[in-house]
């Protein structure tokens, strides 16, 4: 049986650990990170997520100005 792909997650709410266990649930792997507050999540590395082998699918559930970092660090990985 083939695997779902591995998923990377952004997020700080527990709206974020919802859906991951829901994804986990249904055979996910992947890295996931959030944090506990927007501060938090400001702090957080997207390289461990971005660059991880395992995760070619990645949600983000943060507050759009945090997704700025997020989206042009994917953006030069992948263009």
């Amino acid at each position: 049986m083939k695997m779902p792909p591995g998923v990377g997650q952004f997020g700080t709410g527990s709206s974020t650990r919802v859906l991951l266990s829901l994804l986990r649930a249904e055979g996910f792997t992947g890295e996931t990170l959030w944090g506990k507050t927007e501060e938090e999540a400001k702090q957080l590395a997207t390289d461990d997520i971005l660059l991880h082998q395992d995760v070619y699918l990645v949600g983000i559930s943060i507050s759009p100005p945090l997704t700025q970092q997020i989206h042009v660090k994917a953006l030069d990985l992948f263009l």
